[in-house]
């Protein structure tokens, strides 16, 4: 990885899912047709996804940073903050 992964605020999120068709290397997990986060395993850091995020709900976080589960940020789960 590059130093960086992306973290989600799944409040500012709005399902577009422009992250998932972007994604270079398969790393945005979906459920469903719902986005949930990112799998590390898959993730290269490359930056595309909070590039391609309108509502800006994806940052780059330091690898170092710790973040929930799939990545989300305020320890949000699936479904959490959404309308």
């Amino acid at each position: 990885r590059t130093g960086v992964k992306p973290a989600v605020d799944l409040s500012r999120c709005v399902n577009c899912l422009l992250c998932w068709v972007y994604c270079p290397d398969a790393a945005v997990i979906i459920e469903g047709t719902t986005f949930v986060g990112f799998d590390y395993a898959f993730c290269k850091g490359c930056e595309i996804c909070a590039e391609m995020c309108p509502p800006g709900a994806i940052a780059m976080v330091d690898d170092a940073t710790a973040v929930s589960e799939h990545g989300r940020l305020g320890g949000e789960g699936v479904g959490d903050s959404r309308s």
